[in-house]
């Protein structure tokens, strides 16, 4: 069985150190450790994920998962259902776009998508979100 931790720890080497003190050898790294620039929603730099991903390896810590989120670019605990079917919401998929592009260039092996969507107040909110959510 493979063992990890999920983190934001931003130093490759305090983070190689965690684990070995955890015994764990694999990480789920949080995107905005290799993201670049200001604003909610930065884009993903790949030379940064790179760097991050082999200073682990060296430490043998394999970068296994990165973990990313949906509703980027606005308050995702009062989004409304429909808010991925906005345009600020089509905004949000490319900027999840180009950040699962970049974890596939570095050939991290598998993402882990938070959406934390709302709590629907209706069926009709529920239905309307859940569509949403498919056509992200």
């Amino acid at each position: 069985m493979k063992v990890g931790i999920q983190t934001a720890i931003n130093d490759p080497q305090k983070l190689t150190a965690y684990c070995h003190a955890l015994n764990v050898d694999q990480v789920c790294l949080c995107d905005a450790v290799v993201t670049t620039g200001d604003g909610p929603a930065p884009p993903a730099d790949i030379k940064k994920l790179l760097k991050f991903k082999g200073a682990l390896s060296e430490g043998g810590v394999h970068l296994s998962v990165m973990f990313t989120h949906a509703f980027r670019n606005c308050e995702r605990a009062t989004a409304p259902p429909d808010w991925l079917r906005r345009p600020e919401g089509q905004k949000d998929l490319q900027s999840v776009l180009q950040m699962i592009q970049c974890f596939g260039e570095a050939s991290i092996p598998a993402v882990l998508f938070y959406t934390y969507m709302r709590r629907p107040d209706s069926k009709k909110e529920e239905s309307d979100a859940w569509k949403s959510l498919m056509d992200f």
